[in-house]
């Protein structure tokens, strides 16, 4: 299924992102000071496809309800970035901001920008 395949992509492509500013900011795994427990271990395939079920409806929903485009991929970064490190990173103060970084650094490179945009043009069919 390619959509799986996309979403784990852009999953790869976020936690190496996540851990790159981990690492420049410290030694113990945060990001902004966010603590990023069972960073080491990746998500089965399984509960991969069931963020994927959940993030198709999420994003057409949104999509029905008049979201635009930066509104979608900011959702699917969240839920990426929860899925991959912690659902409880929801509740972490700088949590939000993390979100708007790896996006505004999707959105800085025109190639990973189209690259996002197929994965929730994917999503919402």
């Amino acid at each position: 299924m390619e959509p799986i395949h996309a979403l784990e992509r852009l999953a790869q492509l976020i936690r190496k992102k996540a851990d790159d500013s981990a690492r420049a900011n410290s030694r113990s795994k945060t990001v902004d000071g966010a603590t990023l427990d069972g960073a080491a271990q990746p998500p089965s395939r399984a509960s991969a496809a069931r963020l994927e079920q959940d993030l198709r409806l999420r994003l057409r929903q949104m999509q029905q309800e008049g979201a635009g485009q930066a509104a979608l991929g900011r959702l699917l970064v969240e839920s990426v970035l929860a899925f991959e490190y912690s659902a409880d990173l929801h509740n972490e103060p700088k949590f939000t901001a993390l979100v708007q970084r790896v996006h505004n650094h999707i959105e800085s490179d025109p190639a990973l920008q189209r690259a996002f945009e197929r994965v929730i043009a994917q999503m919402v069919k």
